[in-house]
């Protein structure tokens, strides 16, 4: 065996740690910053693939070939446990369905040579050229699956993937069924060299995989709408007790505002006609510190949005945020559940990162307006640090610890696809923005 075969097949092997770790740390929560360690992962992993088929092909032990690899399978889990933040169920879903990935690529690039060349089975249990050959196939086939799965569709729904625990059932079950997958490849003399049977072997655990794969999807499909709408009504709920609340609230405020004018007025009248004009002054200065009341409440002809602005102006004043909005619409093409759960989740956000800047740096402020053809609504907030991401959805540091990472942007993104419109969202060191555009009906 020439030296340009061994270079090309200790390349080949070199591909699928690279594959593994890359997707890891795609899926899960790495524990270190820096790189270093998962390269040092990567070449571990590697040497131990490269003592795997070595062994496979200079010592024929049959069984041990079979029981490695479930061994490998068993110290990346412990490993990784040293790399990710994940839980033990989530680390496990993960890499058992690479080894699943890794299983099938392999028999599906033997099958396709046996097929095509028709090459005896026996051949494969020997170092050789073609060996090689179908080790990098079956590595593009893996690459193509963490380039197309793995990297764009599950980059979105990574958080909800590895947090559903009713899908490491299937996966195991998978992992059990390739074992004989795994035993029939290493001895083919089981099925005595026959073809055939291993071409529908390898079929037959395509097609579960498949399937697994599918009800996998409808399942995590199912559980993120789920998530979503259990969400928004407790959401919902929660805004409306509020608002009933600030209904109170605000009544209150207004009839204490109308008894307080009555006697204030009755004193400045007294004060003026007994010529008492230096207690007059004084009197009028204190009765303004009272008005500043009325700065509270809102006039808009929406009485759900002006119930909405004041209680996020009163939670701005108790974290010493300037508050400012301009609304130049009397109401918005949504309904009003809609209404609420859009405005208390562009707020909530707002305030949530506003009140971590320097005092004399937090604000707000919220615009809204009826175009031609089109409402607009800006909401602008400052921020301390530039907002965290994971798997491209937005985390907030009330979530960073729950299942709910950056839901309130989702429910935003929700509703705005539900009526047509169109989001920009964009910040940099100092300033976060939301923009959003809603067709007129």
């Amino acid at each position: 065996m020439c030296l340009a075969t061994y270079i090309l097949a200790a390349a080949g092997y070199s591909i699928e740690p690279f594959l593994w770790i890359s997707t890891l740390l795609k899926l899960c929560t790495p524990r270190f910053q820096r790189k270093r360690s998962y390269v040092y992962a990567g070449i571990h992993i590697y040497i131990l693939i490269l003592i795997k088929q070595y062994t496979l092909f200079y010592f024929k032990c049959g069984m041990f070939n079979v029981i490695y690899p479930l061994l490998l399978l068993i110290y990346m889990i412990i490993m990784s446990k040293y790399l990710f933040e994940n839980t033990l169920a989530e680390r496990i879903l993960c890499i058992g369905l690479l080894f699943i990935v890794s299983i099938i690529t392999d028999a599906l690039a033997v099958a396709l040579w046996i097929t095509i060349f028709h090459t005896p089975v026996n051949t494969f249990s020997t170092f050789k050229l073609q060996h090689v050959i179908i080790t990098f196939i079956a590595r593009f086939m893996a690459a193509l699956i963490y380039l197309i799965f793995f990297k764009k569709i599950t980059c979105r729904l990574a958080s909800n993937f590895i947090q559903c625990n009713e899908i490491i059932f299937l996966v195991i079950s998978n992992i059990f069924m390739a074992i004989p997958l795994l035993v029939i490849f290493y001895d083919t003399k089981l099925i005595h060299n026959n073809t055939v049977v291993l071409f529908f072997i390898v079929m037959g655990q395509v097609t579960i995989s498949s399937i697994t794969t599918i009800y996998i999807i409808i399942l995590l499909y199912r559980k993120r709408m789920s998530d979503f709408k259990n969400q928004l009504k407790l959401q919902q709920l929660e805004s409306a007790l509020q608002a009933n609340s600030d209904i109170k609230e605000l009544i209150q405020k207004l009839r204490r505002l109308r008894h307080d004018m009555r006697s204030h007025f009755g004193m400045i009248k007294s004060l003026y006609t007994s010529g008492q004009f230096h207690s007059l002054e004084k009197y009028i200065d204190d009765v303004f510190e009272d008005i500043t009341i009325a700065n509270d409440i809102y006039t808009l002809g929406n009485t759900q949005i002006t119930i909405i602005l004041f209680h996020y102006q009163r939670l701005a004043n108790e974290k010493n945020i300037i508050f400012s909005s301009r609304v130049f619409a009397e109401e918005l093409p949504l309904s009003e559940k809609d209404i609420t759960s859009l405005l208390t989740n562009i707020l909530s956000n707002a305030i949530e990162a506003a009140e971590k800047v320097p005092e004399d740096k937090k604000s707000i402020d919220l615009f809204i307006e009826k175009r031609e053809n089109y409402y607009f609504l800006k909401c602008e907030n400052t921020l301390a640090t530039l907002p965290k991401t994971k798997h491209g959805r937005f985390l907030t540091s009330k979530e960073q610890d729950t299942k709910r990472h950056g839901m309130g942007i989702e429910i935003i993104e929700g509703i705005i696809k539900k009526y047509s419109g169109r989001i920009l969202i964009d910040f940099n060191e100092h300033i976060f923005s939301i923009t959003v555009h809603i067709p007129c009906k």
